[in-house]
């Protein structure tokens, strides 16, 4: 078997560093699961939101999650968010506000309409996607 170290060397043959080599890829990520997804509105601020409740923490390795709309066989992307450490629940969605960048094509998930959630990893996999959830009407302010 050859050696498992990687090894940079300069143009004079220096050694510069060594890395061992992966020898086998991170298993894949478990799908999301998912309690619920609610629908919020703030109408004083004119502010909505989506947000995301899982049953257990996202796992660690996760670095975004992307909401897709379910319509019989067919699965279209709605939006996504930073995942930022092991978290109870998410933002998928809001309107533009606070000192976060906005991305202007992503489309907001409506209470009613079914919705799976799935993982992205630090080397972009994406896992299975988790159980279709409706979208609930949470609370309007």
């Amino acid at each position: 078997m050859a050696d498992p170290t990687l090894v940079l060397e300069s143009a004079d043959q220096q050694v510069l560093t060594r890395v061992p080599r992966a020898l086998r890829a991170a298993p894949p990520l478990a799908p999301p699961a998912v309690q619920r997804i609610e629908s919020n509105e703030d109408r004083r601020f004119k502010r909505a939101s989506v947000t995301v409740e899982l049953a257990r923490k996202s796992p660690p390795g996760v670095v975004a999650a992307i909401a897709t709309l379910v319509s019989g066989e067919q699965r279209t992307p709605l939006a996504w968010t930073y995942v930022r450490g092991e978290v109870p629940s998410l933002i998928i969605w809001h309107t533009p506000h606070t000192c976060e960048a906005f991305v202007e094509t992503m489309i907001q998930p409506l209470p009613g309409q079914i919705v799976e959630i799935r993982w992205v990893d630090a080397s972009g996999r994406l896992s299975e996607p988790g159980n279709p959830v409706k979208v609930e009407r949470g609370s309007a302010m």
